[in-house]
């Protein structure tokens, strides 16, 4: 089988859920910042990295790893209908 692209996941599901949980983590971020105190900003920092972590970097990148994912898929699935290889 061939090797994945950069920033692609094994399947889409696990790259979809990879996404959501990284939005999930920019909105705690993001509530936690509305209180706006320093400790608070300290400890809005943590689930940034966590979705930077998740995305693989900038959410640009988890998007190229979206097609890298659905493009490896497609490989794969026309792979498998064609059959094993001929032999000579």
């Amino acid at each position: 089988m061939s090797e994945l692209p950069i920033f692609s996941s094994r399947t889409l599901t696990e790259h979809i859920a990879r996404g959501a949980g990284a939005v999930a983590l920019i909105v705690l971020s993001l509530w936690l910042l509305s209180f706006s105190n320093l400790p608070a900003i300290a400890v809005a920092v943590a689930p940034l990295v966590g979705a930077i972590l998740l995305l693989r970097g900038c959410p640009m990148c988890w998007l190229t790893g979206l097609f890298g994912t659905i493009q490896h898929r497609k490989a794969r699935l026309t792979a498998a209908q064609s059959g094993p290889p001929p032999l000579h």
